[in-house]
């Protein structure tokens, strides 16, 4: 997941980063809210919601 997101350089779509990791969503909400918990991930807005890696923010 954070490759993926570093490799975009910018906050991607929840519903679009799950489709390319090719994850359930259990599995990628979980990866998800424990890399926020970390301060790893930062959650961002949209309508299915975004995630970004924490310094790119």
């Amino acid at each position: 997941m954070l490759k993926l997101l570093e490799d975009s350089g910018g906050p991607k779509g929840n519903q679009t980063l799950r489709q390319e990791l090719g994850w359930d969503e259990a599995t990628y909400n979980k990866v998800k809210d424990d890399l926020v918990r970390a301060g790893k991930l930062a959650v961002g807005r949209g309508r299915g919601g975004s995630v970004a890696l924490a310094h790119q923010l």
